[in-house]
């Protein structure tokens, strides 16, 4: 039976936890600051803190989750590494570029393979989408619109994610990650960064709460929008070719059903060529699927790997240090 271990579970890591459990894997150890937790399931030790994780259950342990403040990331990893073996990141891999190069270092000295928890490339719409982009459905494409908004609520200045000491930044490091880290899986460019705006405009915090951005990769246009102050939840991308045309939106919950719609050009002047639609619900079950991948298919392609978080570290270390 393959084991597992929990650092951290707040509503990501816990998602992670029940993922697991659905493989019926051997839950070895949860660690968190809150006791509470330690309910969540039977026979597993729980550990407040993490000096005080028993180190041969740490090498006992074949999969390791962390689901943490980007800036306790960097220095579980140190104390845990010469113990573990395989661990899942949640995005990003720590506050900046350094740290992800840091951590790159470490897996590198004692061997460790290492994801980065990018869900959104599991979605559905997502998955349609990678489909037609390899199949070259699309031709040559001119341009690619990405857009994320999240609703905020009152109080949310207070939380880590909007503190630049704990997160590293605002919208551009988190939620902004992942539409950079869908750049890479959907179509492995090289970027650079033609334009950017990133701007505190409503919560009083010390990281932006605005993000827009246009880079490029030879002649395709990638714009890409974040925010914390639209009020209603929001998830888009389109895409525009010289063969075809897309527009997904929806990620599940309170981003609304997972879509898809895409055509190829003039698709009117023939009877057989239509606007195909594509609406898979409101499940989303995508820390599922790449939970699923990081245990049993490590060789994935879909499985965003060390290299793939450093490459978008680079991208933000670009958006927040260049002038």
């Amino acid at each position: 039976m393959k084991t597992a271990g929990f650092i951290g579970l707040g509503l990501i890591g816990r998602k992670r936890l029940s993922a697991s459990l659905e493989l019926d894997m051997q839950i070895n150890f949860l660690c968190d600051s809150d006791k509470k937790v330690a309910k969540l399931v039977d026979n597993a030790i729980f550990f407040e803190s993490i000096e005080s994780i028993d180190r041969e259950i740490l090498s006992k342990t074949e999969f390791i989750f962390l689901s943490l403040p980007h800036s306790l990331v960097l220095p579980t990893l140190k104390k845990i590494a010469p113990y573990a073996k395989n661990i899942l990141i949640e995005k990003p891999l720590g506050l900046n570029l350094s740290e992800a190069i840091e951590i790159r270092d470490i897996s590198k000295q004692y061997e460790l393979r290492i994801a980065t928890g990018f869900n959104y490339r599991y979605l559905k719409n997502i998955q349609k989408l990678k489909t037609l982009i390899d199949s070259g459905f699309f031709g040559k494409i001119f341009e690619v619109d990405m857009r994320l908004e999240h609703g905020g609520r009152p109080g949310m200045e207070k939380e880590w994610k909007l503190k630049k000491d704990a997160a590293g930044g605002g919208v551009t490091i988190d939620p902004g990650v992942h539409l950079f880290d869908l750049c890479f899986f959907l179509f492995r460019p090289s970027f650079k960064v033609l334009f950017k705006d990133l701007k505190r405009k409503f919560w009083e915090s010390d990281v932006e709460d605005s993000l827009c951005a246009i880079l490029e990769n030879n002649d395709s246009i990638f714009k890409i929008n974040v925010n914390i102050l639209s009020w209603k939840n929001n998830f888009e991308i389109s895409i525009h070719g010289s063969e075809g045309y897309a527009k997904l939106t929806g990620r599940g919950g309170n981003y609304g059903n997972i879509k898809i719609e895409f055509c190829k050009k003039w698709f009117w002047l023939e009877e057989d060529l239509t606007i195909n639609k594509i609406d898979y619900g409101s499940e989303d079950n995508s820390f599922q699927q790449e939970t699923r991948d990081f245990i049993l298919n490590p060789h994935s392609d879909h499985i965003s790997m060390l290299s793939d978080g450093v490459k978008v570290h680079q991208v933000l270390d670009s958006l927040y240090n260049e002038s």
